[in-house]
């Protein structure tokens, strides 16, 4: 019965089995209200399911309360023991009905099933106005019980006419098919005689008029003196009775109502026989339902208990199987035991089933314990409902690993919005720093070394550098800084920096490295790993003030789809992997959450930026890769750097000198939103000799460039511009210019010429805060077609 546990009436159960059924089937709730009625329950009340629903039977049928169809089905609710009767009904207009019901006791309330019988109660009343009628209607009956299908009832009828009636001839005429009528069962004299053409033209009579059609035959006609055929149900839709009698006129008056008895006797059985077979198939059908609910029940992927009352406390009476995986021995399976004893891992676990009973309400709990079986404490939500009348069922979801994941999403999406934060930071400070290093630059050269002017500008400029260095680490933890990727072997790069790392670190500090032999490559910048390995390497030297030991370790590693649920970010895959482990101090769990937030430190004041593994977590997600920490407090701490495998062959490095600060006479666009950043960069060209177009914006350098008549050799742009894009401009002005050249400035990466923290093939980049020298050394190699790959500039035109 778990179709009808939703406590708001339902007009279409499941499978839409129950509304198909002739039968009646009604749920009647412990108020007495009508939780579900089928089609045949609707109209045999005389009524509609609109009207029964949600109401209680007082309320549909004024009285009801004092019937005996009522006293029992009061007893079925208290007793809760299944019952059926007969039932006389007086329906509201005055007409009267009967009905079998049967009395079944859910959850709910109380199941009916009723099946009309006013017909046959007719017919028997009928029949006691005649012994003879009795006798053989009597018979009929035991017929109908004893028959197994409706061709075994039908002969069995005729069987009885002939012996019992002491008619010579009695048959069932019915469909063929094809809408004929033909012979379906016989007794009596041979058959011939009743599917002769005349007694065939009665049946059809019959059939038609649906009603009894009487023929008297000549006396000396061969055959019997009297046909009479009586249509079988109503508009003879179970066939036509014909019986034969040897006398002439013997069908009138009493003997036409027996037959009529016997006709509709007829009709009733073989309705009784159907609907006996419906029945069947009803009771298999929720046979069916009551194995599905409890298959549902048992492939619940998770434990299910279910405490039934007894007396004063609750036993367990069913688990599911998960529940029984988790038991030790299965064949006792904890049932009819207490919660005391099933559930003595998880605490209130009596008061929790008590208050879920009592107060009919969901009982909700997450904690950490042990669930029946089992020794390993865990992270578990359990849900405690009531299930009527008296038991309650406990779900217990073991929600450790979401909770985890839970965690680190949460980490995550924290770190991504400081991200953020820091990048859009790092963006307009470094305009300012730009400005500040330029004009530095600019105000100190024309002054002598020995100048205290001079010496306060280097000052100035020594501390917008430094400035700078942080900002650079914002963009790094951001992943808004340009790399240089190329394929490297992760061994060769350590092997590179690990003289740095023992002069860098204490003597009291042991470096080891363990190296994979068959490491393979990925795809990564030299310079940041390096970077990675280095501030790994510092942050372990704080936490060993005492000395110790740091380990580097190399190994290829396949990261699954288990471990990919369980780390938020990971996609499975193949990975290089390198664990930086110390043997220090530790940290918390509280601790190891915030470690890669930018300015989060442990360290006193002074002593430490908090930047470092910001640097690190940026520069390894900006990589494609994922960093884990594992520590405790008094037991060191391991960082693995996942980074992804790729098959491609190792790159060359390549190295160039530095470019003396150079001159030129061409003419540049530049295009700068930022007034300070426009004045100071204007103010650099033009003294290293540039003829400069100046523009705050993308529409006005168009403006500019359509109106010059001479050459513009090239565009100098801002990235990220309000109303116009750097990437947008160029490809603009590179239509009408096509062999002019492009740079682009920003301190803030932008997917007009970045994606995935690489600079797009073609494109030539500036990163702000810059000095003049380095503006200019940058300008004259892209105008001599020099770019960092060795291959010629940037040009216009190109799609960003």
């Amino acid at each position: 019965m778990d179709v009808f546990r939703s406590p708001v009436p339902s007009s279409e159960p499941p499978d839409g089995v129950l509304d198909h059924l002739l039968e009646g089937f009604q749920v009647i709730g412990r108020d007495y209200r009508y939780l579900y009625v089928n089609e045949a329950v609707a109209r045999q009340g005389k009524s509609t399911r609109a009207h029964l629903l949600g109401r209680t039977m007082h309320e549909c049928y004024p009285g009801i309360d004092a019937t005996p169809m009522f006293a029992v089905l009061s007893g079925v609710m208290e007793t809760r023991a299944a019952a059926a009767m007969e039932n006389e009904f007086t329906f509201p207009d005055g007409t009267r009905g009967w009905f079998e019901l049967r009395f079944e006791p859910v959850p709910e309330g109380v199941v009916i099933l009723s099946v009309d019988i006013t017909e046959r109660k007719l017919t028997e009343e009928r029949l006691r106005r005649s012994m003879r009628a009795l006798a053989t209607l009597s018979r009929c009956n035991r017929t109908l019980v004893h028959a197994g299908d409706e061709s075994a009832f039908r002969r069995d009828l005729c069987e009885l006419l002939v012996e019992t009636g002491g008619y010579p001839l009695a048959g069932i005429f019915g469909s063929s098919g094809d809408g004929a009528l033909a012979l379906l069962e016989r007794a009596g004299e041979p058959a011939v005689h009743l599917a002769s053409e005349r007694a065939a033209e009665l049946a059809r009579d019959a059939s038609v008029s649906s009603r009894e059609v009487i023929a008297h035959a000549s006396s000396g006609e061969p055959g019997p003196r009297s046909l009479i055929a009586l249509p079988v149900g109503a508009c003879a839709r179970h066939g036509v009775l014909v019986v034969a009698a040897s006398e002439p006129e013997a069908f009138d008056g009493d003997e036409a109502d027996l037959l009529t008895e016997v006709a509709l006797d007829l009709a009733h059985g073989i309705e009784t026989l159907r609907d006996r077979r419906r029945l069947e198939r009803s009771m298999e059908e929720l046979a069916r339902l009551e194995a599905r609910s409890r298959a549902i029940f048992d492939h619940l992927p998770i434990p299910a208990y279910v405490f039934r009352r007894d007396g004063e406390r609750f036993v367990l009476d069913e688990l599911n199987q998960a529940a029984l995986d988790l038991v030790a021995d299965p064949e006792t399976a904890l049932r009819g035991r207490g919660p005391e004893e099933v559930a003595e891992g998880v605490p209130h676990a009596s008061d929790d089933l008590v208050h879920a009973a009592l107060s009919r309400a969901v009982v909700r709990r997450e904690l950490d314990c042990r669930l029946p079986g089992t020794t390993r404490t865990r992270r578990v939500a359990l849900t405690y409902g009531r299930v009527p009348p008296d038991r309650v069922i406990l779900h217990a979801r073991d929600v450790t690993d979401q909770r985890r994941t839970e965690a680190q999403l949460a980490g995550a999406q924290r770190l991504d919005a400081i991200g953020r934060l820091a990048g859009g930071a790092a963006h307009d400070f470094n305009n300012l720093l730009s400005v500040i290093l330029t004009y530095a630059e600019l105000a100190a050269e024309p002054l002598p070394a020995s100048s205290p002017i001079r010496e306060d500008l280097e000052q100035i400029h020594a501390a917008a550098q430094r400035a700078a260095t942080l900002t650079r680490g914002l963009l790094a933890f951001s992943r808004r800084q340009i790399l240089e990727p190329r394929v490297v072997h992760l061994d060769e790069v350590i092997d590179g920096i690990v003289p740095m790392l023992r002069r860098l670190l204490r003597e009291d500090i042991d470096v080891r490295v363990h190296p994979c032999r068959a490491l393979g490559h990925v795809m990564a910048d030299p310079g940041q790993i390096e970077q990675v390995i280095m501030n790994l390497a510092v942050n372990a030297r704080d936490a060993m003030p005492l000395g110790g030991s740091l380990t580097i370790e190399t190994a290829n590693a396949e990261l699954d789809e288990d471990y990919a649920a369980r780390h938020v970010g990971v996609q499975p895959g193949r990975y290089v992997c390198v664990a930086v482990t110390d043997t220090g101090v530790g940290m918390d769990a509280a601790t190891c959450e915030r470690i890669f937030e930018p300015f989060f430190t442990t360290k006193e004041i002074g002593q430490g930026t908090g930047l470092g593994l910001a640097v690190v977590f940026g520069i390894v997600k900006q990589s494609g890769g994922n960093i884990w920490v594992y520590s405790e407090p008094g037991r060191g701490t391991t960082f693995k750097v996942y980074l992804p495998r790729v098959d491609e062959a190792l790159e060359p490095a390549s190295a160039q000198a530095p470019r003396p600060a150079l001159r030129g006479g061409e003419t540049i666009l530049l295009v700068e939103d930022e007034p300070a950043v426009r004045r100071a960069a204007e103010r650099i060209l033009r003294a290293a000799g540039y003829r400069v177009l100046v523009a705050g914006g993308g529409a006005e350098a168009l403006a500019l460039a359509s109106a010059e008549p001479g050459e513009i050799h090239l565009l100098l742009t801002d990235v990220v511009m309000p109303e116009m894009s750097g990437g947008e401009l160029a490809t603009r002005f590179g239509r009408a210019r096509p062999s002019a050249r492009v740079l682009y400035s920003s301190g803030y990466t932008d997917n007009a010429i970045v994606h995935h923290g690489v600079l797009d093939p073609g494109k030539e980049f500036l990163a702000k805060p810059f000095s003049a020298v380095e503006l200019t050394r940058k300008v004259r190699a892209v105008l001599d077609g020099e770019t960092g790959d060795g291959s010629s500039g940037a040009r216009g035109g190109g799609e960003p």
